[in-house]
């Protein structure tokens, strides 16, 4: 878990790493601090970090969703196995109808 602290200091090309996704590969999801942090003068303890994740996909660490970051890479996850291709049989052709 990120701190406030932690939050603030954050600058622009440090990766970030989310807790609990992770892609399809079982890698944990990342994401690029994108700018400068904003914060505000009347409220001290609020503070925005702007983040890049993916080629299209784009947000914010606020102090409300900043439990879900880490600055350390978490442990990989294995991907989920595929069930193996099993061919259909072919259904059976019924003349009579005119379909199969």
């Amino acid at each position: 878990m990120i701190s406030i602290a932690q939050a603030k200091a954050l600058r622009s090309g440090q990766t970030v790493w989310l807790k609990d996704a992770w892609d399809a590969n079982g890698e944990p999801s990342h994401a690029r601090v994108s700018g400068k942090v904003q914060t505000w003068k009347t409220r001290p303890s609020d503070f925005k970090v702007p983040i890049k994740r993916g080629l299209y996909e784009s947000g914010y660490i606020t102090h409300s969703n900043v439990s879900r970051f880490t600055l350390t890479k978490p442990a990989s996850k294995k991907p989920a196995k595929k069930k193996p291709f099993v061919p259909r049989t072919p259904r059976p052709y019924y003349p009579q109808y005119g379909y199969r």
